[in-house]
């Protein structure tokens, strides 16, 4: 199958959906109930390629020895894309870790590897995005780019598994998203159903944490979004903490990593996932079956009526409904205080806001046993059996 990302294509690979890790060609690892576990019996031992705090003054992995197995996944034919992300669920006990690598291929050409991103939900492991440029691509913290005029025809996702000991880190699913160039800057949907529903998430705002909450936007969401799930503590300040804490990029030097931020919600138990949506009436299908987003927009002076700050180069909120005349309404983090959080937008404003500047990139957290919410993220996912 030859996936196109004129808008945009996923690959999902997980236990309980049509793709599974099966088809993955594995070194050092183990599948057991459809994860992947390090297999401490043929895993390499290696040493971090960088000395203790020669990567930018920190480690790259650890300063040190490990074990590390490795898993490929099949080659995914696609047809044009310029744009890859890539989100992942993953238990990381203390000492172990994951890096996720994209190989893409150029007019039948295979290209060397790019690194998006070595993570651990080990506070101690310091999880760091690694910066890539080179005459074709580049790696922009969680996204890559190719270069104009270059298109992938194929990409490949590369896992590698990391312990220090005798932990194993449990990986449960990877998706890969992909995009073409073209940006629906100003396009507006039609509601698809007009009929009012707001979910009940609970209200944080980042405004309210003098030591850097201005721009804590990306982490305070997936506390909303944990909290809606029940998850994560009673009150915004516990949850709100713990995500900075478990989302931070030093390499970035900040908090708003996309596939940090979901790869940290999934480590609570929870299924989460970066997909890019064409339109708000791709989001109502979600909030149909009661499963909040956070999109990703920004704007200028003038362009989102009723904003709680003047402009943006880059935000996250929370998007808990619609309205009974299909306009979105919105749990931003901005706002300040947790009372003034909820607000409702202008569909047209946030929808084009939202297209133009991160293509429709949505957070998509639910948990596992959540039936309706997996056969929806597995709808858009190619390469079924």
């Amino acid at each position: 199958m030859i996936a196109s990302p004129s808008g945009s294509c996923y690959f999902l690979f997980g236990s309980g959906y049509s793709n599974t890790f099966d088809s993955w060609s594995l070194e050092g690892l183990c599948p057991q109930s459809g994860n992947l576990f390090l297999d401490t019996a043929t895993a390499r031992e290696e040493h971090d390629p960088y000395p203790l705090g020669g990567y930018y003054g920190h480690n790259y992995y650890n300063g040190g020895r490990y074990l590390v197995g490795e898993a490929v996944s099949p080659i995914l034919n696609v047809d044009g894309a310029q744009q890859a992300i890539v989100s992942w669920n993953i238990e990381t006990p203390a000492g172990t870790w994951i890096e996720v690598l994209l190989k893409v291929r150029l007019n039948e050409q295979w290209m060397h590897p790019v690194s998006m991103g070595v993570w651990s939900s080990d506070i101690a492991f310091a999880s760091h995005s690694v910066p890539f440029e080179d005459q074709y691509l580049r790696v922009d913290t969680d996204v890559l780019k190719l270069k104009t005029p270059y298109k992938a025809d194929a990409l490949q996702i590369i896992v590698r598994l990391f312990s220090t000991g005798t932990d194993s880190p449990c990986l449960k699913s990877v998706m890969l998203t992909l995009s073409g160039s073209s940006s629906f800057s100003g396009y507006t949907s039609a509601s698809r159903t007009c009929v009012e529903r707001v979910l009940d998430v609970p209200l944080c705002s980042q405004m309210v944490y003098p030591n850097g909450g201005n721009v804590w936007c990306s982490p305070t969401c997936i506390a909303m979004l944990l909290g809606y799930w029940g998850i994560g503590g009673q009150n915004c300040s516990d949850r709100v903490r713990d995500a900075v804490q478990g989302v931070f990029d030093w390499m970035y030097g900040g908090y708003g990593n996309w596939s940090f931020n979901v790869a940290y919600a999934a480590s609570k138990g929870l299924e989460a996932y970066l997909v890019r949506m064409r339109s708000l009436a791709d989001a109502e299908r979600w909030i149909d079956i009661g499963v909040p987003l956070a999109i990703s927009y920004a704007w200028g002076k003038g362009e989102l009526t009723g904003a709680p700050i003047e402009s943006s180069d880059g935000h996250i909120v929370v998007l808990a409904g619609f309205d009974s005349n299909g306009d979105p309404v919105i749990n931003d983090p901005a706002a300040s205080s947790d009372e003034a959080v909820r607000r409702t937008y202008k569909r047209d404003e946030v929808e084009g806001l939202w297209l133009g500047h991160s293509y429709g990139t949505t957070y998509v957290i639910f948990p596992s046993d959540h039936r309706l919410a997996r056969r929806l993220i597995e709808e858009a996912s190619h390469m079924r059996s």
